[in-house]
């Protein structure tokens, strides 16, 4: 039970706060977890409380920062105070603190410098890294030509101070990384499925659910290669709702909507078959591929289609053939006189067009 809530409250943790906000947290809690370790390391020591002093100012700033970043409040500002105040401040005076170039204190500026670089963006980035690397190189100037202005360490001493500071910079360091990667997978999952959400919206008609002609002549075609390297035949059927303008007349285009909806899905309830598309045409035209269907199982299916219709009996009061909805239907089988989309749905259209012309209500096969 624990795990799923620090499961649920990390998940809601990154949904709430960027990836930005997340890394400028994270620094604040590092520099101020480490300030806190240095006072207690010092009083265990034995060293003059003065020596705190800093270590206290530095905790506070960051506590007090990150606090402010973890309400929100500000965001922006409160970035920019963290990063220059710990670029350009909290460092500098804890590097002129320490024992110079024999300590791992400049060794800090390498982590800051990636903070600037996570957080900042233009003109204002390079300015900061151009002022923070003249920063650490007069530092370091400094403790060339006057020594003795930092503090001196025994080699026992130098070495404990490595081996305390080395470690922690890894880990921190590892963790940073380990949290960028992690953000940059999760970006890249959610790219990936707004990237498939949009490619079937572009497919998709948003009245019926059933996929659009935007990519029917791929699709046509894709059957057309299939049918050319293994001579397995396929057929299209374009459906045509009858008198489909009066209905709208006499019911309304809202009812009108729900009739179109109730046809595609019975036409979506008819396709068994997984490679077989149901797409809507235009209007209140629909289209069928069927895979591996020629023209005589095309003429069965399409009568299926037609016996389904009428048992669902939608009234039509305007119709010229009945009572209830029905449909014309033009059936275009591939063969060797149409090996290309185009000509395939000019067929089907046209066998369409012949069942309209004779009454409605009617399937045509394209005979040629």
């Amino acid at each position: 039970m624990k795990r799923s809530t620090d499961k649920t409250w990390l998940t809601t943790f990154q949904q709430r706060y960027s990836v930005k906000e997340r890394i400028f947290l994270f620094y604040m809690a590092f520099f101020a977890a480490l300030a806190l370790l240095t006072i207690v390391a010092n009083i265990l020591s034995g060293f003059d409380f003065s020596f705190n002093y800093k270590w206290m100012a530095i905790s506070t700033f960051c506590t007090v920062l990150g606090l402010l970043a973890l309400k929100r409040i500000r965001t922006e500002l409160v970035h920019r105070v963290g990063i220059y105040g710990l670029c350009l401040v909290v460092l500098p005076v804890s590097w002129l603190s320490s024992a110079g170039l024999v300590s791992p204190s400049m060794v800090y500026s390498v982590v800051a410098l990636l903070l600037i670089n996570f957080l900042l963006a233009g003109i204002e980035r390079l300015a900061l890294n151009t002022v923070f690397l003249g920063v650490n190189l007069a530092l370091i100037s400094l403790y060339h030509v006057q020594p003795e202005l930092f503090r001196t360490l025994s080699a026992e001493e130098q070495f404990l101070d490595w081996m305390v500071n080395i470690p922690l910079l890894f880990v921190f360091t590892a963790l940073l990384l380990a949290t960028l990667e992690r953000a940059y997978e999760r970006e890249r999952e959610v790219n990936i499925e707004k990237t498939r959400k949009l490619a079937i919206l572009s497919r998709t008609d948003s009245l019926t659910g059933l996929q659009n002609r935007r990519h029917l002549n791929e699709d046509i075609g894709d059957r057309i290669r299939e049918w050319q390297n293994k001579g397995t035949p396929f057929s299209i059927i374009v459906l045509d709702v009858d008198y489909f303008k009066q209905f709208n007349d006499a019911y309304g285009h809202l009812q009108g909507d729900k009739c179109l909806q109730r046809i595609a899905s019975l036409l979506q309830a008819a396709v068994s078959r997984s490679d077989d598309n149901v797409y809507r045409f235009g209007g209140e035209e629909f289209l069928l591929l069927l895979k591996e269907t020629d023209r005589a199982g095309a003429l069965s299916f399409a009568r299926r289609l037609e016996a389904d219709i009428a048992r669902a009996a939608i009234p039509h009061k305007q119709s010229g053939v009945s009572s209830v909805i029905t449909a014309s239907m033009g059936i275009a089988t591939c063969d060797t006189r149409n090996a290309d989309s185009q000509t395939l749905l000019k067929q089907a259209d046209t066998a369409l067009y012949q069942a309209k012309d004779s009454g409605r209500n009617r399937i045509v096969c394209f005979e040629g």
